[in-house]
């Protein structure tokens, strides 16, 4: 057994506890930086299907707003239909381009579906308060422990909204965050579509949220920033000598929730993509000039395991890799300190001397950590 400092040994147990709480209810992986998802996180073809299937398996998520919500269930849903291994279940109400019918929103539990429970507290999508009040979302997450990603959409409030408003926004999803250590809180932007001095203003309001989402390595879905780009074309105007980003023409109409099917499609195949991030899957994802840092991603086999597990671990850097096994009472029982090759990590260690029971794995490398869990039989 490694023996550890008391001050080591009360920090491991901390982020033990933590992370027991989280790995009971969730199976997330929570990245080490922040996610951004925009105009280049499109490339779902891209995704293995392993990878698919696990999001489908272990995320349960809360998606709320009002009208222009809807653009993303509209877009999850036509790439459903043209593939059905991007199979979606969404709770209570069919909240799409083709359909409105407002059941109250429920959570499914569908094998092999990503799950969606369409709305905070009973109330459809559109019908929600979500960060002006609070209790409502925490209501919505204590009546279905198994949410594991929370998500609320603007309409078109960043148009004359305040700096003080905004950060209203900011500081109240953080505090959800704090509040529930088991779930992703997803921020957004909103849309793009006004121009003008409503445009700069909410370009002004999106460009706050991108910078706290930066400054705090919060996960961030930057709809407008898919409002304003197309087959590799951004749309701007001019405003007072400065060129504003703004909605794609190709993106003008009404065919689903204010914008159009090849808008909702985009929107929708962004939201396959913060999916796979947020389950490990990695990549460089981009915003103006900054580049997120992929995410360490491993795989664990056999689990459950009885005399050794391999070790796969992906998205790293060429350093020390320290693989620890923690016990329930959040002594590390085990530690292997391994050197990453060519961005990824082979091992086998041996566990046959452990007592049967749950077991929690932190990797480190450099700055990213994760954990995983696994059962000795």
């Amino acid at each position: 057994m490694i023996k550890l400092t008391t001050t080591s040994t009360r920090f491991i147990k901390t982020i033990f506890l933590l992370m027991f709480v989280f790995t009971i209810y969730s199976a997330i992986k929570v990245p080490a930086q922040g996610v951004i998802i925009d105009h280049n996180s499109l490339n779902i073809d891209q995704i293995p299907l392993t990878v698919i299937d696990d999001i489908q398996q272990n995320i349960k998520w809360q998606y709320s707003g009002t009208s222009h919500s809807g653009q993303l269930l509209c877009g999850i849903t036509q790439i459903e239909d043209s593939n059905p291994v991007y199979n979606v279940e969404i709770g209570g109400e069919y909240y799409c381009c083709f359909a409105n019918v407002y059941d109250p929103p429920f959570l499914p539990n569908i094998p092999d579906a990503l799950c969606i429970y369409p709305g905070n507290c009973g109330y459809r999508i559109s019908n929600t308060g979500y960060y002006k009040n609070p209790s409502c979302v925490q209501q919505t997450l204590n009546q279905n422990p198994t949410i594991n990603i929370s998500q609320w959409c603007w309409c078109s409030e960043l148009d004359s909204y305040t700096e003080a408003q905004v950060q209203e926004y900011l500081d109240a999803v953080n505090l959800l965050e704090q509040q529930n250590p088991n779930v992703i809180f997803v921020y957004m932007t909103g849309n793009a579509q006004a121009g003008g001095a409503p445009g700069y203003n909410r370009h002004l309001r999106n460009n706050q949220i991108r910078q706290y989402c930066i400054n705090n390595n919060k996960v961030l879905y930057d709809f407008a920033d898919l409002d304003c780009w197309h087959d590799g074309e951004q749309s701007t105007y001019l405003y007072n000598g400065e060129n504003i980003p703004i909605q794609h023409p190709a993106f003008d109409g009404s065919e689903c929730h204010h914008s159009t099917y090849l808008s909702a499609l985009q929107k929708g195949k962004a939201v396959w993509m913060l999916m796979a991030k947020l389950r490990g899957y990695g990549g460089n994802l981009t915003i103006g000039n900054k580049i997120s840092v992929m995410q360490m991603f491993c795989n664990l086999n056999p689990n459950p395991a009885k005399s050794y597990i391999n070790f796969e671990v992906k998205n790293i850097e060429d350093e020390l890799v320290i693989i620890s096994i923690i016990d329930l009472r959040g002594e590390v029982i085990i530690r292997q300190d391994c050197i990453g090759l060519d961005g990824s990590l082979l091992k086998r260690i041996d566990i046959e001397h452990l007592c049967k029971g749950l077991y929690i794995v932190n990797i480190q490398c450099g700055e990213k950590m994760l954990f995983e869990k696994f059962i000795k039989l």
